[in-house]
């Protein structure tokens, strides 16, 4: 069998052992037996954070995740600057205007990664600000901020 690459973000091909593996019966996420697999996971990610402190699983597509930071740690009225380089700052930009945040948007040019002096500049401006939205990578043009 030929083997087919992906060149884009997702999805993925899986490897052979993942989808024996997924070819187990499943443990239901409501059972006993699927809190050590919680468990284990937030232990990992822990590690891999490199952090003591607890970690929060979110289970949604990368915009749940946006929409949950957005609608949790602000409310309607607060400042946020939110960085638009690419498909997901537009998406930080328009989940903040629709909480009913005053949102400052810093707009680079696709391609380009937001300069730190053009967001401490916007914080020195307006101390009011709460939030600073960016994505580390803009998975539409490739660009880590």
């Amino acid at each position: 069998m030929m083997k087919k690459y992906l060149l884009a973000p997702g999805p993925t091909p899986v490897p052979p052992e993942i989808l024996l593996a997924m070819a187990r019966p499943i443990v239901h996420h409501r059972s006993a037996d699927f809190e050590p697999v919680v468990a284990s996971v937030k232990e990992d990610l822990k590690w891999l954070f490199q952090t003591s402190q607890d970690v929060m699983m979110i289970a949604s597509s990368g915009t749940g995740g946006m929409e949950g930071a957005v609608s949790n740690f602000l409310s309607p009225g607060d400042h946020a600057i939110a960085i638009n380089g690419g498909k997901f700052g537009e998406r930080w930009t328009k989940l903040c205007r629709s909480y009913g945040i005053q949102t400052e948007e810093i707009k680079v040019e696709w391609g380009h990664a937001v300069k730190a002096e053009q967001v401490a500049q916007l914080l020195k401006k307006d101390p009011s600000i709460k939030a600073v939205f960016v994505q580390a990578s803009e998975s539409s043009t490739g660009v880590a901020h």
